[in-house]
């Protein structure tokens, strides 16, 4: 059984799994995973010990360390009992939110789903989490639930009680969520434990189909509930994948959040006539926010200088909604524009963009909707001298320095970037002004500042960017960036 067993794995195994000790490993987490006992993966790899021996008729010190050390390893394993679709779809229910609950209760249970969210959280760090904590690498599902809890006169995102901050609070709390989500899933009993939200985000992870490696790289630690990753090598990855992951489980769990899709419009069809057509239909709450970007072009005519607006993609209108709410939108404009799915299928689902991929795309173009507009970091150094590098927009990865700051609020930004838009479809460009609100009085006031650029010593210019596409450059770094050096582009 057990030759049969790496038979069959061997044929399916990893490309990148290429020494004996890495097949090994990978082969002993599939057994792990299938619901094997300890016991009889114990057996089979003594078994294929003893076969490997005889096939190579060698006895030499290395691939017995090998054995004896993956034997070692799996005594130390826990029995994997393969739950993680029973795991996951408790998960989701708890998410959904149809039991109702008091105020008190609610707060245990979004904390133990924030836990989750982000991929294990302590509840140690749950309580002692900043109000104003930064949540730019967290799942949109996470950063709700710590605002929906937020008050003004509490430094903590979850207000627990005094009680329950002082010590040994950790223990009482877990205590209480514990007798609150068994309470939700009744006959699917869960004991919540430390480790419990990890392993949970690992079986929704399994169960939305993201591989063991990067589950492995994704995580802090590894439970003992799935002591099998430990045989598993864990893939190498940035940052912003590991984010992406984290918003893949998240939308797994609870998908009922708003999201960015795209339409194409039908021919003819203008996203102000879209917009219209809701409006007739007292439709318009089915559409939180619509992206119709388009740039300025500059075409001479003789002696004289005219402008057109273009969109960057024309005919794609980008519009964030709600899921519940795409197939009654588009029974109601299905005649004027299409969403593109997943597939070709039309039981597909709607395809979503990526928070990330909206961002970055809107990044590259150097316009920005309010919910993914970058923060503004208040910089005092950011004065005529200061190094910096453009993040976003046409321009974005020049670098130069900044020669001049505009006091006057109002100073355009868009000769400077090379986009504009229409009269008929600027208000696409940013969600409609009844949705976005009133502006914050309290909000620091958005600085200018014309850059002095170059990309030669015989080519250099002057451009005005607000401060949210600068990124200052630290005086350690200069000496990559040869084209700072030019005595033009130097402010003394």
């Amino acid at each position: 059984m057990a030759l049969k067993s790496i038979a069959s794995f061997s044929r399916l195994a990893p490309v990148d799994c290429p020494s004996l000790e890495e097949q090994l490993r990978a082969w002993v987490a599939q057994l792990f995973r299938s619901g094997m006992s300890t016991l009889t993966i114990k057996r089979y790899v003594q078994s294929l010990h003893s076969v490997y021996e005889s096939v190579t008729k060698t006895s030499d010190d290395s691939s017995a360390e090998l054995f004896i050390t993956l034997l070692r390893e799996i005594s130390q394993s826990s029995d994997n009992d393969d739950e993680h679709s029973t795991e996951a779809s408790v998960v989701k229910f708890i998410a959904s939110g149809t039991k109702q609950l008091n105020a008190a209760q609610r707060l245990y249970l979004d904390a133990f789903l924030y836990m989750i969210y982000t991929r294990g959280t302590s509840i140690e760090d749950v309580i002692t989490l900043p109000r104003n904590s930064d949540t730019s690498m967290l799942p949109p599902q996470a950063i709700a639930l710590a605002e929906t809890h937020r008050k003004p006169h509490s430094r903590r995102a979850f207000p627990f009680s005094a009680e329950e901050n002082a010590t040994g609070g950790a223990d009482v709390i877990l205590r209480k969520i514990d007798t609150v989500v068994n309470s939700i899933t009744e006959s699917k009993k869960i004991t919540v434990a430390p480790d419990t939200a990890l392993s949970l985000w690992i079986a929704c992870a399994l169960e939305c189909g993201i591989r063991a490696e990067e589950i492995h790289a994704c995580i802090s630690h590894i439970p003992e509930s799935h002591s099998w990753l430990r045989f598993i090598k864990p893939s190498t990855l940035l940052p912003e994948e590991i984010y992406d992951i984290a918003c893949h489980v998240a939308d797994y769990i609870n998908p009922n959040r708003s999201a960015w899709y795209a339409m194409r419009l039908r021919s003819g069809i203008t996203p102000t006539a879209i917009r219209q057509h809701l409006r007739k239909s007292d439709a318009t709450h089915m559409v939180q926010q619509y992206f119709y970007p388009c740039q300025e072009i500059a075409r001479r005519t003789g002696r004289k200088l005219t402008f057109d607006s273009r969109p960057y993609i024309a005919d794609i209108l980008f519009f964030k909604a709600l899921p519940r709410d795409l197939r009654p939108l588009f029974s109601t404009i299905g005649h004027m524009a299409w969403c593109y799915r997943n597939t070709n299928s039309t039981q597909s689902d709607y395809a979503r963009i990526p928070d990330r991929s909206m961002q970055r795309f809107q990044s590259a173009i150097g316009i920005f909707t309010p919910d993914l507009t970058p923060k503004i970091q208040r910089r005092a150094d950011f004065s005529p001298g200061i190094p910096v590098r453009i993040v976003a927009g046409p321009r974005a990865g020049l670098v130069g320095w900044i020669s001049k700051t505009h006091t006057n609020a109002t100073a355009p930004v868009a000769d400077a970037t090379g986009i504009g838009f229409s009269d008929e479809n600027s208000d696409f460009a940013t969600s409609r002004a009844e949705d976005s609100g009133a502006a914050n009085p309290s909000a620091p006031e958005l600085r200018r500042f014309s850059i002095r650029l170059s990309v030669s010593d015989y080519l250099t210019w002057e451009e005005t960017f607000d401060e949210t596409f600068l990124s200052p450059i630290p005086d350690s770094d200069l000496r990559l960036y040869p084209e700072l050096t030019s005595d033009y582009l130097h402010i003394g």
